[in-house]
């Protein structure tokens, strides 16, 4: 993590650009309509890309906030229910939570599109571009519900465990 310009601290994949890698394939299916020019072999290699992007992604997430683990002496527990923190946090952040903005914002903006009877074509290309410029509004609010999600449920049941673990 380094230090912005006022002195904290940003997470180099949460806290700027690389975060959008996250969002990479549902990116990808929003976007697909706007490919269908291309010839199939080009829309095909252009879409492969997108769940590398996010799945290299969430390997990387998940192995810095592993390395910060290692960093300040969890032990074997802690790890491992770090580990499957991350894992379920990043199925909330990058995956579900995502996909109910994008398909929220998608069919509301087509639905009012159609309801002022908008030429066809804008109805095809603008609302899978004003879903996924919902995410950059919206991606700040994503990370904080899934913490909550995460805090409200799974994490109330790993300080359970350790509870048991430092009492058994």
């Amino acid at each position: 993590m380094a230090p912005d310009s006022i002195g904290t601290y940003k997470d180099p994949l949460r806290d700027t650009i690389f975060r959008y890698f996250g969002y990479a394939v549902l990116i990808g299916e929003t976007l697909q309509p706007l490919f269908q020019d291309c010839s199939d072999n080009g829309q095909t290699q252009i879409l492969a890309a997108f769940p590398l992007m996010q799945q290299v992604y969430i390997f990387t997430d998940t192995v810095s906030q592993l390395s910060i683990c290692d960093y300040v002496g969890c032990t074997l527990d802690e790890t491992l229910l770090t580990l499957a923190d991350m894992i379920i946090y990043d199925l909330l952040s990058c995956i579900y939570f995502p996909t109910v903005v994008v398909e929220t914002v998608s069919y509301a903006t087509e639905s009012s599109l159609k309801y002022f009877e908008i030429d066809e074509r804008i109805v095809t290309y603008v609302p899978p571009i004003v879903a996924i410029a919902s995410l950059w509004f919206l991606s700040d609010e994503i990370d904080n519900i899934s913490h909550i999600v995460m805090d409200l449920t799974i994490r109330q049941f790993y300080q359970f465990i350790l509870g048991d673990a430092e009492h058994g």
